[in-house]
C-alpha cells in the first residue's frame, strides 16, 4: 500500500513528529507500507527519509501570494509521481481546513471529487480561535460549505477526545471519524550537564518544557516563582513567532524587575542540551490553557520526573481514561476578584472581546451571550488566573509584589504543591505512557485506518459536513479566554 503524508513543512513541532514516528515504526514493523511524505520547504529530514518538497504547500503569508486549489492540486499530482512514479493508494493529509495555505482545502477538495482516496487529519482548527485563519479558507475556497466534504473515500482523523466529540456533534458519520492520539516516544536515560549546576547552583527548578506561545501562560510562572521564591523557574525556548516576540521580552524584563528567579529560553539562550535541563530539573510544570494532544502530560512521567501545574480537563480525559493519574493537578488559580486592578474595565474588555469573537466569524451573537462568557470566567467573586491576558496579570502580579498576598499565596502553593506524588504513581503514569501511548501502538492504529480506506468504493458525488456547526462547537461564550483573543 502507498501512502503518501501531506504537511506544509517538516520544521520542528508536533505534526512533524508524528510523520517521523510513522516512518520509524513503519520500518521497525517491516514496512508493510511504502511511506513518502509531501512538504513545503524545507524537505530534507533524515527520520523520515523520502519526502519531496513542492513550494506551493508552504504557508500562506502577507508577504507571500496566493496559491489557488487548482495550482495547489496540479502540484500535489506532480510531487506524488515524482516520489511514487503514479499516484499513492492513500492521501493522508494534516491540517487541511487549518487555514494555513490558501489552495489547500480547495486541493483537497478536488482530490476527493477525483475519487482520491483521502485520510484528513486535523491536529488543531481555525475555528478554534483563528478567525484569520478562518478567513484565509472563506477568502480562496468557492464554497465554505466543500471544507469538510464526506463521500467513501474519505475518513477523518482527530488526536483527542475532545475534538472527536466536538466533530460528532457536528454530524461526521462515526464510519468517518477516527480517534487517533499521538504516540509518545520513551526518552530513556538523561545525561546531566555540570554547566547547569553553575548557572543554577544548589536550587530546586521548576522546568517548564516549552517554546513561548500565547496559550502556554507564562505568567504563571512568575506567580509560581513569587509564591515559592524558595525555587528557580525555567522554561526552555522562545517564541518562533515573531508577533509575540515583544511579550516575550517583556515577561523577561518584568521578571527582573521584580527580582524574580524566572529564566524564560534557557535552552536557547544559554545553549544548554534539552535533556540536560530535564535531567537537572525537580520537577516540570505546566502552566497551559489550551492544547492540541497535550504531550507535556504524558512525556514528564517517562523522563522519571514528577509534573505539576494546570489541568485541561478537555485534554487530558484522555489520558486520565488510559490510567494516568494526574488528580494533583489544578483547574485554576481563582484570584479574588478585588485583588484584581480595574475590576470592572477587565469585565468590560471580557464582553467585548465575545463580541469581537463573534465578529471575527461572521457569525451573529445571541442575547445573553457576554453574561455567559463574564459567568464562565468567574466563579464565587473570583476569577482565574489564567483566564487574564498578559495586561492583566502583569497589573496583578505587580500589585502582588507591593501588597501583603500572603493569603493568596497560600492559594498559589497549595495549587502547585497541595498533594505529594508518590514514587508510585510517577512509575504508574510512565508505565502506561509506554504501553498506551507507544509508536507501534499507534502504527497499528494508523495501519488499520488505512486499511479500511484502502477498502471503500469511490462515490463521485460528494456530500459534506455543514462547516458551521463545526464552528458552533468551538465559538462558544463559556470558551472565552483573554489569552486566547
Amino acid at each position: 500500500m502507498q501512502v503518501l503524508a501531506v504537511h506544509y513543512h517538516l520544521k520542528p513541532g508536533g505534526v512533524t513528529r508524528i510523520l517521523e514516528n510513522t516512518a520509524r515504526a513503519n520500518r521497525a514493523a517491516g514496512e508493510p507500507i511504502d511511506f513518502a511524505v509531501l512538504t513545503g520547504p524545507p524537505a530534507k529530514n533524515d527520520i523520515i527519509g523520502r519526502c519531496a518538497c513542492i513550494p506551493e504547500l508552504a504557508y500562506t503569508t502577507e508577504d507571500s501570494a496566493a496559491v489557488d486549489g487548482d495550482c495547489l492540486y496540479q502540484a500535489l499530482m506532480r510531487g506524488a509521481r515524482d516520489l511514487f512514479g503514479s499516484l499513492p493508494d492513500i492521501w493522508h493529509i494534516h491540517n487541511h481546513s487549518l487555514g494555513k495555505n490558501s489552495g489547500m482545502a480547495g486541493a483537497v477538495r478536488r482530490l476527493i471529487g477525483d475519487g482520491r482516496k483521502v485520510l484528513l487529519q486535523m491536529h488543531d482548527f481555525a475555528e478554534d480561535g483563528r478567525p484569520e485563519n478562518y478567513k484565509l479558507i472563506q477568502d480562496n475556497l468557492e464554497s465554505l460549505e466543500d471544507l469538510y466534504p464526506l463521500a467513501d473515500q474519505v475518513s477523518y482523523a482527530v488526536i483527542n477526545g475532545r475534538d472527536f466529540r466536538f466533530l460528532d456533534e457536528a454530524g461526521f458519520p462515526n464510519n468517518h471519524l477516527h480517534f487517533l492520539p499521538n504516540p509518545v516516544a520513551d526518552p530513556g536515560p538523561l545525561n546531566s550537564d555540570s554547566g547547569l549546576e553553575d548557572f543554577l547552583p544548589c536550587r530546586e527548578l521548576f522546568l517548564y518544557p516549552v517554546r513561548a506561545l500565547r496559550r502556554k501562560n507564562l505568567g504563571e510562572c512568575l506567580l509560581l516563582n513569587m509564591a515559592h521564591p524558595e525555587a528557580a523557574v525555567a522554561s526552555t525556548l522562545g517564541p518562533s513567532n515573531p508577533a509575540y516576540q515583544t511579550q516575550f521580552e517583556r515577561w523577561k524584563a518584568f521578571s527582573s524587575e521584580l527580582g524574580l528567579d524566572v529564566h524564560l529560553g534557557i535552552a536557547q539562550e544559554n545553549d544548554f542540551a534539552f535533556e540536560a535541563i530535564v535531567s537537572r530539573a525537580d520537577a516540570v510544570i505546566s502552566t497551559s490553557i489550551a492544547e492540541g494532544f497535550g504531550l507535556g502530560f504524558i512525556e514528564p512521567w517517562l523522563f522519571g520526573k514528577p509534573l505539576i501545574g494546570r489541568d485541561i480537563p478537555d485534554i487530558t480525559q484522555d489520558f486520565k481514561d488510559a490510567g494516568i493519574n494526574l488528580d494533583h493537578m489544578y483547574r485554576s488559580i481563582p484570584v479574588p476578584l478585588d485583588l484584581v486592578p480595574q475590576a470592572e474595565q477587565l469585565k468590560v474588555k471580557a464582553k467585548a472581546a465575545v463580541v469581537d469573537a463573534y465578529n471575527a466569524y461572521q457569525t451573529p451573537i445571541y442575547y445573553g451571550a457576554e453574561e455567559e462568557a463574564w459567568t464562565a470566567m468567574t466563579q464565587d467573586d473570583c476569577i482565574d488566573f489564567g483566564r487574564l491576558d498578559e495586561a492583566y496579570q502583569e497589573l496583578l502580579l505587580k500589585q502582588l509584589a507591593a501588597d501583603d498576598s500572603a493569603s493568596f499565596f497560600d492559594t498559589v502553593r497549595s495549587a502547585f504543591f497541595g498533594q505529594t506524588i508518590s514514587p508510585e504513581r510517577s512509575e504508574q503514569n510512565a508505565q502506561v505512557g509506554r504501553d498506551v501511548f507507544s509508536e507501534a501502538g499507534f502504527f497499528n492504529n494508523l495501519l488499520s485506518i488505512y486499511q479500511s480506506l484502502s477498502k471503500r468504493t469511490i462515490d463521485r458525488v460528494l456530500d459534506h459536513i455543514p462547516p458551521r456547526a463545526v464552528l458552533a462547537s468551538f465559538l462558544k461564550p463559556e470558551r472565552l479566554n483573554l489569552l486566547r483573543t
